[in-house]
């Protein structure tokens, strides 16, 4: 072996110390192996516990401990060390529990030393190599979870420092390092650890923060952050240089050290320093993981320095909220709009039900395709309209196999679809095709299973339906669920989901801002628990209200938060319907108005102290009322003038409004107190600004300064009323002057535009929801003006014509229609233009490839305000698919038509069979009287159950059995046949296996009697169908075996003792001939002289006489042990020669149906046949041939070749013990392993002419059956 590969290390437990000492010589030649060896099971694992091992090999059969639980022993501390059984017991059951836990290989002792010693010296190699390299792939796969978890605590940590202690906590619990440290340079040449995790022991304490003139004798870490780029030691015991740091790295366990640079170039510059438990741990791909993770670091890093960015996007992200609270509101409209779509197809779904029930009287499924399958599964059969799916000719198809049409991913799943439909299973799944053309199309396919009068498999039958609309459809389904979750989650509202029981099903991500519960505490919870007590009944007639009128829009509550305190909500609900239009759930919209209550109640109290003025201001009345009627005399005259214009004042229907010099309010009409909710007392004396809004308060002082100057203005301002709502006014103002023109004041006419303003906004809204469901529409819409340009078109315009919207606006839409149709388009739109609309009118338009396409087009016009139209609207369906459809009815209603004339022939004939069945009902009477009498003298129990296991009807011999007296009491007695299994698992096989169809032949099953005792049964039990393929009746007969059972009992337990002293002995004696024979080749390696070589030799003819008849006991000892088996004849023979040398014979078979009942050691019968032609057939023999003949009581085989034959005198000694040159047993062998199962053997061949035996098989003992020919290639090649 190479110098430079690693020594692996063997621990060989054997309790023969000679065959330990003979493993160890071969073993350790190797130049790779370091066996130790000892002979007890409890040393090996003390062992174990103070030494490493790389390699276990261990016998089986040892006194101790056998190896299976040792094997089990060691996976308890070492799960993964790898497990060598090298044993003499060569059963197959033991190699399975070997490998069932955990063995690597498994090595049966035996043949000649040095093959057999160099095969399990590869063997090791090989599962330490194995186990090396499933240990790297575990490496990589916490390097990927530490990967993960790293970026996951990238996005969770805000903070550096955390960040980076969490990513070194990390890398040890996660990634299996040792140590992990972090440091930041800070702008300077040092790096001061400011994150470490796991076994440190004080090394950071003494590591040099300050590097020397070379960086590597610091630290690693240093030197990596000047290089940028990872510093690996990936062997720090075997690295030759002596560093500073390098001792203290190896006392604490640092095997390998790798240092990363991380975020070079910014604030956070630093590295990470990652220590491995174990030499080489860093290879190429660990580093590229590594480098990565840095990426990953360095990019969040960089991030953080760009916070102050990502805040100045916070006002755009505001603009998006409320953007997305419109497209919530539009997209549940349109999912009302959808809900309508859905019932209409509902709809039309149940009349196309109606008429499909119509024709199914005539033909069944005729709108579906239909398939026939040979055996082979090749295509025997399909209907036009299965052609019509895939768009191939009825022609092209026959004869293709099924999977050929298939996706590949469906094809090569077919195969257990096939095992299915032969096993007689009918099944319905989904699969995807290939069409001709190479589009896809998706087939729900519903299959069964065909099979002839005898019950043989011949193929199956198929119904297929079109399923591609409704997986498209699925589809788009998916994609707008993705994108209500979306907007669901991002609502700027609280939104909570309840169904109709009150109990939340889902929220969005607003419910841990406004109650502070996680979304997992919130679901399942009753809404009303989320409310103050003395509201849950107002909610429950809230949500009553709902469910009954569809919704309930803003109705105040108070709701409680996680930590108990309170807010005030608004609760506006929705209901959502089902199918059937119930309302089966609530949507609920929570805005939080905890502040707009707190000032509702401020304004409560102002109201009350202005109430209080108010009744002073009364008193202060009274007083001037006294001076008023002084006054009174002096105004009379202006009296008569001030009524004249007060009438014109308060009677206007605009507001008055009048200030001072400093814009205060000196007058107003009752109007303009209507307008903003307020008395003329609460205006009086107030600036204007108090009672506008903040935008255009802040504008005031430019409008001051044009009155000054005596400029007038008429503008829009929105003012808010006293109960704090928002009303918007038209203002014309005027500045007022006095006789020497100094500015006194201004005088303005208010106009209330409220519902103007609102209806713009609405306007807005509706212009922004027209352009998205325009845009969004499944059909091609195209606006045309008068003289009929196109104006306008939504999106779908590129996916039917081919067209950009930029292409097509401006075009006259005349240059979109086919020739034919020139002069109809043009009456079309003169008709839409006189009557407002004209619908489904088809015409042939072309693409912008010069392809035509057939389309549907609804025109409606538009009035402009003087009622006349201005604008065309027209909606443009494709109906390519829907005219060839259409053709396709009319050639099927023709099929339709011929098929009921051919149905009124085949009516006509089962008119015929009916009256045949009736003649026959009679003779099945007498019959059943017949078949009673035998019923019910039966010496075998004959019974008939349910599928449950209740009784239908038993004979009286099964009565006995079970020890009843009659049937009738035991079926009184007994509930189901199913209590009387003494063994459950049987019960469960029997019934399992009758579920499936198969039927139950003479099985043995244990039952318990009426009396207690258990009795042994031979049963035999199948299940009858019905009339819907179920199984509906069981049926089935008994015998009573108990005491040929004791008896059986009583002799297995005999064998099986005298099997296991010979099975112990035989294999000490094989232990010590291997090591007979490996001493022996030893021996002749070092000698020289040619006689003691020639004893050597005759030494090693005789150990090999010896292993060729203990093997022989072996074989011997077991024929007969296991049930014979029906066994094919041609195959036996095959297999046989796969251990022989055959050279250029040829194996030729006449037949290859015949199977006989045979021992399982039948292929030994033929290994001696063939392995007797090649030593004694001669140089000339190139043939072996089997052949058949069928007499009237017996099968004779026939096993010939060509070579010497048999000399005459030999012929009656072929079959005894000891004949032969050989051991002189394989003959003899073959004779008794063929009279187990009453089969004879003996050789008729003449001598010269090549030898020939005649194997005679009884009536019964062999049968003939179909079967693929899979020899003739291989009975003519030269195997």
């Amino acid at each position: 072996m190479p110098g430079h590969l690693p020594m692996i290390s063997v621990l060989y437990v054997d309790d023969e110390e000679i065959l330990l000492d003979i493993g160890k010589t071969y073993l350790e030649r190797t130049g790779r192996l370091k066996v130790d060896i000892t002979t007890s099971v409890s040393h090996a694992l003390e062992l174990l516990s103070s030494t490493h091992y790389d390699v276990i090999v261990s016998d089986y059969q040892m006194p101790e401990m056998d190896g299976i639980e040792f094997l089990k022993n060691l996976r308890r501390q070492f799960p993964k060390l790898p497990f060598i059984i090298f044993t003499g017991k060569g059963r197959e059951e033991v190699a399975v529990e070997a490998f069932e836990y955990g063995a690597d290989f498994y090595m049966q002792k035996g043949g000649a030393p040095k093959p057999q010693f160099t095969e399990l010296a590869r063997k090791i190699i090989t599962a330490h190599e194995h186990r090396q390299g499933e240990f790297h792939i575990y490496r990589l796969n916490r390097l990927y979870s530490l990967l993960s978890a790293t970026n996951k605590a990238i996005v969770r940590n805000t903070k550096v420092p955390d960040l980076l202690e969490e990513i070194c906590r990390i890398s040890v619990e996660s990634g299996g390092f040792r140590m992990a440290w972090a440091g930041i340079a800070g702008g300077s040449d040092t790096l001061g650890p400011i994150a470490s995790y796991g076994h440190t022991d004080g090394y950071l304490e003494n590591l040099p923060a300050l590097p020397g003139a070379n960086a590597s004798e610091s630290s690693p870490t240093i030197a990596a952050f000047r290089s940028g780029k990872c510093t690996i030691y990936n062997s720090l015991v075997e690295d030759p240089y002596t560093y500073p740091w390098k001792a203290e790295a190896i006392r604490r366990g640092y095997q390998a050290i790798a240092a990363i640079p991380f975020a070079r170039g910014t604030q956070y510059a630093g590295a990470l320093t990652l220590c491995a438990p174990e030499t080489g741990f860093f290879d190429d791909q660990i580093v590229s993981l590594l480098e990565e993770m840095a990426h990953d670091l360095t990019f969040a890093l960089r991030v953080r320095e760009d916070d102050e960015r990502r805040k100045r996007a916070e006002a755009e992200l505001h603009k998006t909220n409320v953007d997305l609270a419109a497209a919530y509101e539009q997209l549940t409209a349109q999912e009302e709009e959808l809900r309508a779509n859905y019932d209409e197809l509902k709809r039309g779904e149940d009349a196309l039900r109606q008429s499909e029930e119509k024709y199914r009287r005539i033909v069944e499924t005729a709108n579906e395709g239909i398939w026939a399958l040979d055996k082979d599964f090749t295509i025997s059969f399909i209907n036009r309209k299965f052609a019509e799916f895939l768009g191939y000719s009825e022609q092209e198809l026959i004869g293709k196999k099924i999977t050929s049409l298939m996706g590949a991913e469906h094809a090569r799943d077919y195969g257990a679809r096939k095992k299915s439909w032969k096993e007689g299973k009918c099944e319905q799944f989904e699969c995807r095709f290939i069409r001709k053309d190479g589009s896809t199309c998706w087939l729900l396919i519903s299959g069964s299973p065909s099979v002839d009068t005898t019950g043989n498999f011949t193929g199956s039958f198929a119904m297929v339906t079109d399923i591609s609309g409704l997986k498209a459809a699925e589809d788009r389904l998916a994609r707008n669920e993705k994108k209500f979750r979306h907007i669901f989650d991002a609502a700027p509202y609280l939104i909570i989901s309840v169904n109709r029981q009150g109990v939340i099903v889902d929220c969005n991500r607003k419910i841990q801002d406004v109650l502070q519960y996680g979304k997992n505490e919130i679901l399942g919870m009753p809404f009303y628990s989320l409310l103050r007590g003395d509201e849950h009944d107002t909610v429950r007639e809230h949500f009553r209200q709902t469910l009954t009128t569809g919704s309930v829009k803003n109705q105040a509550f108070r709701m409680q938060r996680k930590d108990r305190t309170e807010i005030g909500v608004n609760i506006s609900s929705s209901g959502l319907k089902d199918q059937h239009g119930t309302f089966f759930r609530i949507v609920c919209i929570i805005e939080d108005i905890t502040e707009l209550q707190e000032m509702q109640d401020s304004i409560l109290r102002k109201n009350e102290d202005l109430a209080a003025s108010f009744e002073e201001l009364t008193a202060i009345e009274e007083e001037l009322r006294h001076h008023h009627e002084i006054l009174l005399e002096n105004e009379a005259a202006l009296k008569a003038s001030e009524e004249k214009y007060r009438r014109i004042v308060e009677t206007a229907n605009e507001g008055i409004w009048m200030l001072d010099p400093d814009f205060n309010t000196t007058f107003v009409n009752r109007k303009l107190t209507e307008f903003l909710g307020y008395n003329e007392e609460e205006i009086l004396g107030k600036s204007i600004t108090r009672f506008m809004g903040e935008e255009h308060a802040r504008d005031h002082a430019i409008r001051r300064q044009n009155r000054m100057a005596g400029r007038s203005e008429q503008f829009e301002c929105r003012f808010i009323r006293k109960d704090g709502s928002t009303c918007w006014l038209l203002v014309s103002g005027s500045p007022i002057f006095d006789d020497a023109g100094v500015f006194t004041g201004s005088f303005a006419m208010v106009t209330d535009i409220s519902r103007l303003k609102a209806a713009e906004e609405k306007l807005a809204r509706n212009e922004k929801k027209f352009r998205h469901i325009f845009d969004a529409a499944p059909y091609l819409i195209i606006s045309v003006n008068r003289q009929g340009i196109i104006v306008d078109c939504n999106r779908r315009m590129n996916d039917v014509l081919q067209y950009d919207k930029s292409e097509i606006i401006g075009k006259p839409f005349a240059s979109l229609v086919h020739g034919d149709f020139a002069d109809t388009a043009k009456e079309y739109f003169r008709q839409a233009l006189t009557t407002g609309s004209s619908r489904n009118q088809i015409y042939r338009m072309q693409k912008k490839d010069g392809t035509s396409l057939d389309v549907s087009v609804s025109a409606s016009g538009l009035k402009d305000q003087h009622g006349t139209f201005f604008r065309i609207v027209c909606i443009v369906e494709d109906i390519t698919e829907l005219r060839q459809m259409q053709e396709s009815l009319l050639r099927k209603n023709e099929d339709l038509a011929a098929s009921f004339e051919e149905l009124t022939a085949i009516e006509e004939e089962l008119r015929h069979h009916h009256e045949e069945l009736l003649r026959n009902e009679d003779a099945l009477r007498a019959s059943e009287a017949r078949y009673r009498n035998i019923f019910e003298n039966a010496i075998l129990g004959i019974y008939r159950t349910a599928p449950d296991g209740s009784i239908i009807e038993i004979n009286p011999a099964f009565a006995r059995i079970f020890g009843y007296s009659s049937p009738d009491e035991m079926k009184r007695s007994v509930e189901s046949m199913r209590d009387l299994y003494a063994n459950p698992k049987d019960r469960d096989i029997v019934t399992g296996r009758i579920a499936q169809g198969e039927a139950i032949r003479a099985m043995d099953v244990e039952f318990i009697r009426k009396d207690g005792e258990h009795i042994w049964l031979t049963i035999n039990a199948r299940g009858i169908p019905g009339d819907r393929g179920e199984i509906s009746t069981l049926e089935g007969t008994t015998e009573d075996i108990t005491d040929r059972r004791l008896a059986e009992s009583g002799l297995k337990t005999a064998h099986a003792k005298l099997q296991l002293l010979s099975s112990i002995t035989r294999h000490d004696i094989l232990n010590q001939l291997g090591a007979l024979r490996a001493y022996h080749d030893l021996a002749q390696d070092d000698e020289s002289d040619p006689k003691k070589l020639e004893l050597i030799k005759k030494q090693m003819k005789v150990v090999t006489t010896i292993e060729e008849q203990i093997t022989f006991t072996r074989d011997y000892q077991t024929m007969g042990m296991i049930a014979p088996s029906w066994q094919n004849m041609n195959a036996q023979l095959i297999k046989s020669t796969r251990g022989l040398a055959l050279k250029d014979v040829r194996i030729e078979a006449e037949r290859t149906d015949v199977e006989v009942l045979a021992d399982p050691l039948l292929t030994k019968v033929f290994y001696n046949l063939v392995d007797n032609s090649l030593r004694h057939g001669g140089e000339h023999m190139d043939r072996i041939q089997l052949s058949f003949h069928e007499a009237d009581d017996c099968l004779t085989c026939f096993y010939e070749d060509n070579g010497q034959g048999v000399p005459q005198k030999d012929k009656p000694l072929v079959f005894n013990r000891g004949f032969g040159k050989n051991t002189g047993l394989g003959m003899f062998l073959a004779k008794e392993i063929l009279a187990i199962t009453g089969m004879a053997i003996r050789e008729i061949g003449e001598y010269g002419n090549g030898a020939r035996f005649a194997i005679t098989i009884p009536r019964g003992a062999y049968r003939f059956v179909e079967t693929a020919d899979t020899l003739p290639q291989q009975l003519k090649k030269k195997a």
